[in-house]
């Protein structure tokens, strides 16, 4: 079974989660019933915790070179998100990732659990190979990651978090599909893969 457990695991063994073990990870499978949570999300609303998953940031003049040498697509509009994948070389698949561009010369990358390392180290490799002037930061352990997705999915989220970050809340029903807001250290964006509307959140770890 894996060896690590997110924040939440604690709050998720009380709530009765049944775990599994993923990439090393262990974590909450379902609460009781996985179909009566599946059509929850498809009615309501759902809250998942996906802070198993890869936080990337890259930072420095020439970030949009590297990420433009590993990704399949052009990074080109600022508070905007990427599904695509990362590739080497000799084009085979590394991982499939969500790319955001935040600024002219900062990223945010999504990495799966179970292909993180494995970006890094090719992010790090094209760095030195072209000597990209670019930092590559795992934030991962520093964060939690969130989604809440379903229907009910912009009500719930705004009274989430309205408790973290007030000023935040009140722009959510207007951040639009694939985009993103962020108010100091906490980064929401309108994605998921429920196939519902919904959002994900990175915030701090100890905000958890």
């Amino acid at each position: 079974m894996g060896n690590k457990k997110t924040p939440f695991f604690e709050a998720e063994k009380k709530e009765g989660a049944f775990f599994t073990e993923f990439a090393g990870w262990y974590l909450p499978l379902h609460f009781g019933s996985a179909i009566q949570e599946a059509l929850s999300v498809r009615q309501n609303a759902g809250f998942f915790d996906i802070s198993h998953m890869g936080r990337i940031k890259i930072l420095g003049k020439d970030s949009e070179k590297l990420i433009s040498k590993v990704f399949t697509r052009k990074p080109d509009q600022e508070k905007k998100g990427l599904y695509g994948f990362l590739v080497s070389e000799d084009a085979k698949i590394i991982d499939d990732i969500v790319v955001f561009r935040k600024k002219e010369d900062e990223f945010f990358l999504v990495a799966n659990a179970s292909g993180k390392e494995k970006d890094i180290a090719l992010l790090e490799y094209e760095k030195q190979k072209n000597l990209f002037q670019a930092d590559i930061e795992d934030i991962s352990d520093k964060t939690v990651f969130v989604a809440i997705q379903g229907p009910k999915s912009p009500e719930k989220t705004v009274k989430i978090m309205s408790k973290f970050s007030p000023d935040l809340s009140q722009k959510i029903l207007e951040i639009k599909r694939f985009q993103f807001e962020e108010d100091g250290n906490v980064f929401i964006s309108r994605t998921g893969y429920t196939g519902e509307d919904g959002f994900e959140i990175v915030m701090p770890k100890e905000r958890a």
